[in-house]
């Protein structure tokens, strides 16, 4: 069964129908992971990207920036049609944006690529993420975030400065998690490929 996943997965490229499954797939798990942090653990964290990054990782950069924007535009009905979440996609996008391009130009060869990528991730989410807060809701994006951004006011930052420092730490664990889960994926694909291939020689 794990060798049927994996030689799915590998087998991607070039196939228009099961991109398009897998770009929706991937979208689809980024709201049932968003439904289970923001409803049942409320944790401070997004864990929208994680699928964005595996899908980036195995299929580009445009298809990550799809799976980003599908997602982001999927929380609307997912929560009621607040409005909050569907400017926030520029975020989830540049996640997949970034992961592709990484994954494309050879960026995940070595550990500290991979390290590389979740801080540029993390940068790009912290200040994207702080630029649509203060845009577009002065401040208060009705997120679990925005009690960390308060601490940060109540220390005297301004609420600029205070929504962009704010994500870092949150930014730096949830796209941590998002980048090795895909990296520990094409590591997965790789190996499952090599085995393969030694099985067909012997």
């Amino acid at each position: 069964m794990k060798k049927r996943i994996i030689y799915y997965l590998s087998s991607l490229n070039g196939n228009v129908w099961r991109i398009s499954g897998a770009v929706l797939a991937c979208s689809s798990l980024n709201l049932l992971f968003s439904w289970f942090n923001n409803i049942l653990i409320k944790s401070p964290l997004f864990l929208d990207s994680i699928f964005t990054a595996i899908g980036a990782a195995l299929l580009g950069p445009l298809a990550g920036m799809l799976i980003g924007l599908l997602t982001n535009i999927g929380m609307e009905p997912v929560y009621g049609m607040t409005g909050l979440y569907w400017p926030f996609a520029i975020c989830n996008m540049a996640t997949g944006l970034i992961m592709g391009l990484m994954v494309r130009r050879g960026g995940f060869k070595q550990g500290w690529h991979v390290t590389a990528t979740v801080l540029l991730v993390t940068l790009a989410n912290a200040l994207l993420g702080s630029v649509v807060a203060n845009v577009v809701y002065s401040g208060n994006s009705g997120v679990q975030i925005d009690h960390i951004i308060s601490a940060f006011v109540e220390t005297g930052q301004s609420l600029i400065a205070a929504s962009f420092w704010a994500r870092i730490p949150t930014n730096l664990i949830d796209k941590m998690l998002a980048v090795y889960a895909a990296y520990g994926l094409l590591l997965l694909i790789k190996k499952e490929s090599l085995d393969a291939s030694f099985d067909g020689a012997s």
